[in-house]
């Protein structure tokens, strides 16, 4: 972040209302949908939310420029942004860490990994393909709380770091 956020007159806390924004978009259907061209016109490359994972964390990323592009909606773009743009790994899960599943089978039959955002050091927020939106979980359980999806990575921002 190499630009001064001001409001008000004053310094933006800029972590505290990164945490808070993650945590207000729960339920949100804004990042369900993005749409391409192709031969025959559009279609949604994210399958109307199931697969919008990349969407919603790059586009949270963006918002608070750190990250480089406004959205990607693939898994491994968006960490190749994040690392560009200085975000660096971490052996643990803190607040506001991006943590990064291994892959599974989706909709599309194709292996996705999967990312969303550490609220502290068990619990998270991801886009959840059932509901198409943000939903609030535990790092280590899927979003039916019965079975466990395994962590391939955190990463942490430099300025967020000791938060």
């Amino acid at each position: 972040m190499d630009f001064v956020m001001e409001e008000e007159g004053r310094p933006l806390a800029v972590f505290e209302t990164y945490l808070e924004l993650i945590k207000n978009s729960v339920g949100s259907k804004m990042f369900q949908s993005v749409f391409v061209r192709d031969g025959n016109g559009v279609i949604d490359v994210t399958d109307e939310g199931d697969l919008s994972c990349a969407n919603y964390v790059s586009s949270v990323l963006s918002h608070f420029r750190l990250i480089a592009c406004p959205f990607y909606t693939t898994v491994d773009k968006t960490i190749a942004d994040m690392l560009m743009s200085g975000w660096v790994p971490s052996d643990v899960a803190v607040a506001g860490a991006v943590v990064v599943w291994k892959g599974k089978v989706c909709s599309d039959g194709l292996s996705h990994k999967h990312i969303g955002f550490c609220l502290d050091e068990t619990q998270a927020v991801s886009n959840c393909s059932a509901e198409k939106a943000p939903l609030k979980h535990g790092i280590h359980s899927l979003l039916d709380g019965k079975r466990e999806r395994a962590v391939e990575a955190f990463l942490v921002h430099p300025k967020f770091k000791n938060r």
